[in-house]
């Protein structure tokens, strides 16, 4: 692909992916339907030896990834914990606010 197509592309691609990100992690706590993210990608991870599926489509895509330059597909622990820690104490906030029944 010619390099003016797949920069906007890459770039469109990485903001996509970061925007998914940060918006598991701030609307779990006040909306229900963000939960279904936390299993999908705990499960990817799983499954793919702690590397996150998109970040592999990135790095195949562009040779690169929304960390940098290089094969950083990866998912560093601190990252998962966070992720976990996120999804335990969002879905304790539902809880206590009621907008799950348990």
């Amino acid at each position: 692909m010619k390099y003016y197509l797949t920069e906007p592309m890459a770039y469109l691609f990485f903001s996509m992916h970061w925007t998914a990100i940060i918006y598991t992690s701030i609307a779990s706590y006040f909306y229900l339907h963000p939960f279904f993210f936390y299993p999908i990608v705990t499960f990817s991870w799983y499954i793919n030896d702690n590397k996150c599926l998109i970040s592999q489509i990135e790095y195949k895509l562009f040779n690169r990834t929304f960390l940098g330059n290089g094969n950083k597909v990866r998912v560093p622990y601190r990252m998962r914990y966070m992720f976990y820690i996120n999804f335990f104490t969002a879905s304790m906030f539902q809880i206590v606010n009621k907008n799950i029944q348990y």
